[in-house]
């Protein structure tokens, strides 16, 4: 029986392999990959574990270009964090796409909020007003974290509000932040939404977490909390008055109840999403200066292909860098 090493990279391994602008630029790509159908890249397989508060996510993709394959196997649970876990865990393996040999197993919470702000901070960079200096992030964990380092990536962010049900977590994510970016972060209430530029929502909510009409016009927000048609962040009155951009249609149709709810109220019809974030990337949005002047809404379920790139990258670096740990299996 043949032997081969599997590298495994840790979520510190993957702070030390990758900045932020690098994982903007790898997300550009891959959303350019889905919106031109080079990404393989079935939907999502999800199993719920009720009895526990619990769901599991099996997602697959290949992306010839790499020549890589990925599975990640992400295990959400609504009440980790008053048992002092994270709300998620998971594990992301590679694979060489020519012969199907593994590569690598990568930590999973770190790789999906580094790609998922990453995400953001492409449709960040879209559509925000250029001059966009405040910013509020509503869920102060992992995921939120990431968000508020990708828009500040992008945008010249002064302040930031963090908002989040914990006292303790928004106070903890103020001052590591704040240190982290050299940025005045405040914990604050919905009070602030008024004053911000940008707004990233990043929880497991089933409800809406701000009424319409506390928004400023022109805010663009980034919706990245919601995966499920359950799952519900976002005013339907926003939905219906904002432009709405996704990460992929069929995903989105799915999965975003931010999306799925409107549509069966019959607020909104399939044609009020306006474009994916790949298209608009590809130069089809010719006119997409004028964004900033509206409410324009970036939805995203997370796709399998941004796995694959982010960990493609993250591997190609580590193993340069002589980063991870290598096993013989």
């Amino acid at each position: 029986m043949s032997e081969y090493t599997v590298k495994i990279i840790s979520a510190r391994d993957i702070a030390c392999c990758v900045e932020m602008p690098e994982a903007i630029a790898a997300m550009k790509q891959a959303f350019l990959a889905v919106s031109t159908g080079e990404a393989v890249m079935p939907l999502r397989t999800s199993m719920l574990i009720e009895e526990h508060g619990g769901s599991a996510l099996f997602m697959p993709a290949y992306l010839s270009r790499l020549s890589r394959v990925s599975l990640k196997t992400v295990m959400t649970y609504k009440n980790n964090p008053a048992r002092g876990l994270p709300a998620i865990h998971g594990l992301v393996q590679l694979y060489d796409g020519e012969t199907g040999k593994p590569l690598s197993i990568l930590d999973g919470e770190h790789l999906t909020a580094l790609r998922t702000g990453a995400a953001s901070g492409v449709a960040t960079d879209q559509m925000a007003a250029p001059d966009a200096q405040q910013a509020a992030i509503i869920g102060a964990g992992v995921q939120g974290r990431c968000q508020l380092e990708s828009i500040c990536a992008v945008r010249d962010i002064k302040r930031a509000y963090v908002l989040d049900r914990s006292s303790q977590a928004m106070e903890d994510f103020a001052k590591e932040m704040g240190k982290r970016l050299s940025l005045d972060v405040q914990p604050a209430g919905i009070d602030v939404l008024p004053e911000v530029d940008i707004i990233c929502t990043a929880t497991p909510s089933r409800q809406p977490l701000f009424r319409h009409e506390m928004l400023k016009p022109g805010v663009h927000i980034n919706a990245i909390g919601a995966y499920r048609p359950d799952m519900c962040e976002i005013p339907p009155e926003t939905v219906q008055g904002a432009r709405v951009f996704v990460d992929q249609y069929e995903a989105c149709r799915n999965e975003a109840g931010d999306l799925i709810q409107p549509l069966a109220a019959g607020l909104i019809s399939e044609d009020h999403i306006r474009q994916e974030l790949g298209t608009l990337l590809m130069g089809d949005g010719k006119n997409n200066n004028h964004l900033h002047r509206e409410i324009t809404l970036f939805k995203s379920v997370g796709l399998a292909v941004q796995d694959l790139v982010i960990a493609s990258l993250i591997y190609e670096k580590a193993t340069t860098m002589q980063i991870g740990t290598d096993v013989t299996l």
